[in-house]
């Protein structure tokens, strides 16, 4: 009988196994003169994911990768951290790392989190606008804008998380920015692999919406930032459970 060690091996498998081996292999030849090796086997991992050679709720397996690759553990859990904190690996208990994949539920809750909290945060990004410079947010809106133009996918999704994270960072409250990020980086994960999967939506009009809350927020009235962002908020909820129900066929 196998134990539970080789069923998450097979698990890790099952998809492609030879393709995926090959993968790994090729991955591991390229980290043989790395000089930031746990970066370079983050950034290998990080392809498969994007490419779907590794699929959301996949078991992602410590010592089988380190075996595969030819490397010590320590160095392959310090990649899946790094893959943990870009939102594109889950660690639940008795499970280890998965590749992250939310529920139309998971969905719907990170949502009701976040139009509490990013209101909060252009609401105190509004009221302490004398103490940055406008450009900051300007500059994010329109890396995003123009990533949408050009329709790169990963870019987009790239500038829509530092969009965000611009704005969390000058709330100027670490403890809410610290919520904030351990709350959406992994649906902003999440969400660039159903893009990828479904390409339906239209990147411009979204760009738009963020630049809503730009001009909200750098309008200085405190109340119209809360009010814009939740708005929004509220409408790309709407965008996002749908896309995931047409993509997942969750329920």
């Amino acid at each position: 009988m196998k134990d539970d060690l080789d069923i998450q091996v097979d698990d890790v498998t099952r998809a492609a196994p030879d393709a995926l081996d090959r993968k790994l292999l090729a991955v591991g030849n390229s980290l043989r003169q790395a000089s930031s090796m746990p970066a370079q086997v983050a950034a290998g991992l990080r392809s498969l994911i994007i490419s779907r050679k590794l699929l959301p709720g996949e078991r992602v397996i410590e010592w089988k990768i380190a075996q595969q690759l030819g490397i010590g553990q320590p160095t392959v859990r310090e990649a899946l951290l790094i893959l943990e904190s870009e939102g594109l690996l889950l660690r639940t208990p008795n499970r280890g790392c998965t590749v992250t994949r939310l529920s139309l539920k998971e969905i719907d809750q990170i949502y009701r989190i976040r139009a509490e909290l990013e209101p909060l945060a252009a609401e105190l990004a509004a009221e302490n606008a004398l103490n940055w410079n406008p450009e900051v947010l300007l500059s994010a809106s329109q890396r995003l804008a123009q990533s949408a133009k050009t329709g790169d996918i990963e870019e987009w999704h790239q500038r829509d998380l530092e969009f965000h994270q611009t704005l969390w960072q000058l709330a100027d409250n670490p403890f809410l920015e610290k919520a904030l990020s351990q709350v959406s980086v992994p649906f902003f994960a999440f969400a660039e692999l159903l893009f990828l999967q479904s390409r339906p939506q239209d990147l411009v009009q979204q760009a738009e919406q963020h630049a809503l809350i730009a001009s909200a927020i750098l309008s200085k009235n405190k109340q119209q930032a809360r009010r814009v962002t939740r708005k929004v908020l509220k409408h790309f909820w709407r965008v996002w459970l749908a896309l995931a129900k047409s993509v997942t066929n969750d329920s």
